[in-house]
């Protein structure tokens, strides 16, 4: 049996043996540890910058894991950095929807 390879051409290492029968990995090394490293996200391309703070809540969170970006629905472009509570809130509710302005006084 001939040796797999990858979509870039390398051959693929040895996944495990099972009853004398070889099996093998979809991806060489080099590819699957590049599909780990974070691409660049589209609100970072888009110059904004993740707030400390959740702008849903005003939750303030200890660790920066804790907010999240996600993008409202019928705005180009519009950011908003919320907690990991709202969000789950706004995706049940099917998105952050951008209404009427409220006055932040």
């Amino acid at each position: 049996m001939n040796r797999p390879t990858c979509k870039c051409g390398r051959i693929t290492p040895v996944n495990y043996k099972k009853n004398g029968k070889t099996y093998y990995r979809k991806k060489c090394s080099k590819c699957a540890t590049a599909d780990k490293i974070p691409k660049h996200l589209d609100w970072e391309l888009a110059g904004y910058r993740k707030k400390d703070y959740c702008e849903k809540c005003n939750f303030k969170g200890k660790y920066k894991e804790q907010i999240t970006v996600t993008k409202a629905i019928g705005v180009l472009s519009s950011y908003k950095s919320i907690c990991l509570n709202c969000e789950v809130e706004i995706n049940k509710k099917g998105g952050w929807k951008v209404g009427g302005l409220t006055p932040d006084f």
